[in-house]
């Protein structure tokens, strides 16, 4: 047995050489993240005052783009150069006085960099936004360290961080940084490297721009979804504005029950939009970009109704003799079109027509109630017969 054991060690003791500094650092690092985590949290009260005077660091860095593995391509080389650009970057990090205060990043716990940057729901604000983006880092990087899971982040943390510095909003412009930042957000391989050999072009000819995006180089239907979802965030807040000062000298009354129709036509168009693109890699971008277009017809149709008195609405969906279609399929139009589709998913199209239905006739006395009060010279039907396309 002793001779066994001595067999075992030669064997097994050159491997722990190799394998065990490794295991070790790594288990001290998911070690220090979870201490880290468990003994301060942005919004917790700070035991020491000096710890609440200092600045909030990057404890724990992100996967960068220059040492992901990437032996699932079939042509490494093909992404060498952006690969090289963010190993050059990887030291560029936000200066120090960009960073908040600890004390400071309490009011911003459970922030929305994407929100703060543009505005939505709460004041626009550069530096909160960055602040934020700066907290939402951090997470991820302890996230990583602790499970080597990490969240996409284009338009939060290291991808907010990269949209802020590139383009100078609030901060001084600093594509060094902006190219590390965009180098940790994940995405699609041809898409980093796509960003970054952009960012790096922007940072010879010496870019001045305000309007670079993380959405500007999108290649994979998941990374779609997640930018069509922002500008769709964008795009309610503007819609909103739109209609709520264009109600401004209206009654209580009217203004609460066009809040209702609005929220009401929205679950019907998400309802409507949810099986665009059924099946395909982009349907998340394609469902929220028809509901979109939905959701805007609906707007313009009833200010068009309501403040312009319109006549005829105008026309969002044309049949080929140029008369309005109905929003809801007839039975026969329905079943020509079902009879195209596989057998196998056509319960999924007659469970989504059912859902469809119903959230229209939830929706339709809604609008015919703000009507009411709105344009009383409209009787239902007519109600229902000028939104009957949308």
């Amino acid at each position: 047995m002793k001779l066994i054991g001595r067999l075992i060690g030669r064997l097994i003791g050159p491997v722990l050489l190799v394998l065990l500094p490794p295991m070790l650092a790594s288990c001290q690092q998911q070690a220090d993240a979870q201490a880290y985590a468990g003994d301060w949290e942005p919004g917790g009260e700070p035991a020491d005052p000096a710890t609440a005077n200092a600045r909030l660091e990057h404890n724990f860095p992100l996967a960068d783009w220059s040492n992901a593995d990437i032996l699932y391509l079939d042509d490494q080389s093909a992404v060498a150069a952006s690969r090289a650009i963010c190993a050059s970057n990887i030291t560029h990090e936000p200066p120090p006085l960009d960073w908040p205060l600890l004390r400071d990043t309490q009011a911003l716990v459970g922030c929305n960099s994407f929100n703060l940057y543009h505005g939505i729901g709460v004041p626009q604000d550069y530096e909160q936004a960055r602040h934020c983006a700066m907290m939402e880092r951090n997470a991820f990087g302890r996230e990583w360290a602790i499970s080597e899971i990490q969240s996409y982040s284009l338009l939060d943390g290291p991808g907010m961080l990269a949209t802020i510095y590139a383009n100078g909003a609030g901060v001084e412009r600093n594509l060094g940084v902006a190219i590390h930042m965009a180098c940790e957000a994940q995405d699609g391989s041809l898409a980093v490297d796509l960003r970054v050999n952009a960012l790096a072009r922007m940072q010879s000819e010496g870019w001045h721009g305000s309007d670079f995006s993380m959405c500007d180089h999108i290649t994979s239907g998941s990374s779609a979804g997640t930018c069509t979802e922002g500008i769709a965030r964008i795009a309610d807040q503007a819609r909103t504005t739109m209609l709520e000062q264009a109600a401004i000298d209206w009654s209580e009354a009217q203004v609460q029950t066009m809040r209702a129709a609005v929220a009401a036509f929205t679950s019907y168009a998400e309802t409507a939009s949810a099986m665009q693109c059924f099946g395909g890699t982009m349907a998340t971008a394609c469902q929220i970009s028809a509901s979109q277009r939905l959701q805007d017809g609906f707007a313009e149709r009833l200010l068009a109704i309501t403040v312009h008195r319109a006549a005829s609405p105008l026309q969002i969906r044309d049949g080929d003799d140029g008369t309005a279609q109905a929003a809801i399929m007839t039975q026969a139009e329905w079943q020509s079109l079902l009879a195209e589709r596989p057998p196998t998913h056509r319960p999924r199209y007659e469970a989504h027509r059912s859902d469809t239905i119903a959230a229209r006739r939830l929706f339709e006395p809604v609008l015919i109630a703000y009507f009411a009060l709105a344009r009383p010279d409209l009787s239902a039907h007519q109600v229902r017969v000028l939104f009957r396309d949308i």
